[in-house]
């Protein structure tokens, strides 16, 4: 017998044949308005009582991961979670309406616990309900909380943020003294905003470049995932700064005239570069600009020593980018003045197009 066969999930396939397109059109545009509730966000028996809520419950963690693991519904399920991610400035509520908001939670809840090694749930959570899970799921399932999540990816970050939180001290003295400026000109040149600039430091480390956005009179932001190098920046430049895992970003949308990504990105596995970019693209204003600067290779991926590093061809990167959205302006290498063999760094430079 079939994992199908044994929880009967002809019948989420049944329920969506027709209006699985409409359900997913309603989410990317940010406003649920029909009904699908219960077969489209599956939530665990024993939370509601219509024969519509009886009908497409879950039982247990087993049927979950049955669900999860189905060819179709699985990447049904994480295709409707995503075209949420894209609504991070509005509410649950005003989004699906109530109570459908706490069935979303519910939902997320249960595959959260169902499949730790699917970020996509617990970002659902994160973004949404400041990572709270449906403490009755939690309840029926027996689960006093949800598992911390395993994934391969989320090792690799760890580790790779371990190396920076145990060495944070000779990174800010090995660093503080490299000239970017050729990057932060490239950066602010092709703003067509008028000061002050809101800018984010995307992996702004111990404050260096924050201090000399702020100096020059804009308003950064800084974001790093290594505690140490937050506390540093804080205190270093005065500026606002975010702790946030570069696999897991919460960001506000449309804030910022510029993003500088000096030295950063290429610590994102390939994997979860395609979703980190689309939220970096989002959080630019219409005409915002984007400038990264990454160590070139050969779409090299591996560790470094105690760092997770990819290392892309232009022509990989500039794939990646257009993708997410963005369209290229200029690109160069670094240092200047030198041969290209002795140039290791690609910068390049991106705008969100006006709306």
């Amino acid at each position: 017998m079939t994992m199908n066969e044994l929880y009967n999930l002809e019948r989420f396939l049944d329920a969506q044949s027709q209006i699985y397109p409409k359900a997913l059109d309603e989410l990317e545009a940010g406003r649920k308005t029909t009904h699908w509730m219960w077969f489209v966000f599956p939530q665990v028996a024993g939370l509601g009582r219509s024969d519509m809520a009886q009908r497409y419950a879950i039982a247990d963690i087993a049927e979950a991961q049955a669900y999860i693991g189905h060819p179709v519904l699985g990447p049904r399920l994480e295709a409707c979670a995503q075209a949420l991610l894209r609504w991070r400035e509005r509410s649950a509520t005003e989004i699906m309406g109530s109570p459908d908001d706490m069935k979303l939670r519910s939902s997320m809840t249960l595959f959260a616990l169902a499949a730790p090694q699917k970020r996509i749930f617990i970002q659902v959570l994160q973004a949404f309900f400041a990572g709270q899970p449906d403490e009755r799921t939690l309840e029926l399932l027996g689960a006093a909380e949800l598992p911390e999540p395993q994934d391969e990816l989320a090792g690799l970050a760890r580790q790779t943020l371990a190396h920076y939180e145990q060495n944070a001290e000779g990174f800010r003295e090995g660093t503080r003294d490299h000239d970017v400026s050729q990057n932060i000109d490239a950066l602010l040149r092709n703003i067509h905003a008028p000061a002050p600039l809101q800018i984010l430091d995307m992996g702004c480390g111990p404050g260096r470049d924050l201090r000399t956005f702020k100096a020059m009179g804009h308003l950064p932001v800084g974001l790093d995932g290594c505690e140490r190098f937050v506390e540093m920046a804080r205190q270093d430049s005065g500026c606002e700064v975010w702790l946030q895992d570069f696999l897991a970003l919460d960001l506000p949308a449309e804030r910022f005239d510029g993003i500088f990504a000096n030295a950063t990105l290429f610590h994102i596995p390939s994997k979860m570069l395609p979703a980190a970019l689309r939220q970096l693209h989002q959080s630019l204003k219409p005409g915002g600009v984007l400038l990264s600067s990454n160590p070139r290779g050969e779409d090299q991926e591996g560790w470094t020593g105690d760092r997770y590093a990819a290392y892309y061809r232009l022509e990989t990167w500039r794939a990646f980018m257009q993708a997410a959205g963005f369209v290229e302006i200029e690109h160069y290498y670094r240092p200047a003045g030198l041969p290209r063999e002795q140039q290791p760094w690609l910068a390049s430079v991106w705008r969100r197009n006006p709306d």
